[in-house]
Formats: structure tokens, sequence, C-alpha cells
């Protein structure tokens, strides 16, 4: 659920630069979502169904987390240790995998990861 970028965001909100890289971030963690979802209908997988209601109340919890611009570099650190991680287990996944339309579709994601971990720094 894409709710850290949007909220550092606020955060930087008047860094043109810094939310331009969180607006591609956002896109392209849907672009992730949505390929990956493809993917497994294709393949027959039986994803579970989550109900929109529960996203919005996930939502609205995270709202109630309160960041402060004094964090800002922890945040910032946070983030890119999570994109870090996302790129790593990507990267794990593509190299264990022996479907190659599945291989790429991590390798690509990888990329995108890293590139979101080094846009933190």
């Amino acid at each position: 659920m894409p709710v850290y970028a949007a909220r550092l965001m606020q955060l930087l909100w008047d860094d043109v630069d810094a939310t331009a890289v969180l607006s591609m971030e956002l896109y392209e963690g849907l672009k992730h979502f949505t390929a990956l979802a493809r993917y497994l209908d294709r393949v027959g997988y039986q994803r579970e169904a989550s109900s929109e209601a529960a996203l919005v109340a996930a939502r609205e919890r995270a709202l109630a987390i309160v960041y402060e611009e004094r964090d800002l570099i922890a945040h910032l650190t946070n983030f890119m240790c999570s994109e870090l991680f996302a790129a790593y287990f990507f990267l794990r996944l593509s190299r264990q995998t022996r479907e190659p339309v599945l291989r790429q579709l991590l390798t690509h994601m990888t990329r995108d990861e890293f590139r979101h971990a080094a846009s933190a720094g």
C-alpha cells in the first residue's frame, strides 16, 4: 500500500525535485503491483481478494501517524532501506526462478527498486 511515499511528499512539498522522484516511485510501485497481478492471473494463481474498504481503513490508520520534519533524515533513510530490501528481494527471486517471463519481470522491478533507493540518498 503506497502510503509512506505520499506522506514523505507532505514533508518535502516545497522540494520540486524530491516530490517528482516520489511521484515516480508511487507510479512504479503501482506498475509493479499491476504487472505481478497480471502475471499471477495469467498463470492461474488464485490471489486473495482484498476489499477496497480494508485498504481505505489501512490508509486511515497510516494517516494517524505523525511525521515530523525534524525526523526527515530518518524517514528518508527508512524509505531508502525499504527500497533496498525490495530490490534485493526481487533480485534473489529473479535468480531463483526458472520461469523466463517471471525472471524478466523481477529483473526489471529490481532495477526500478535500486533506482528508488538511490534517489533517497
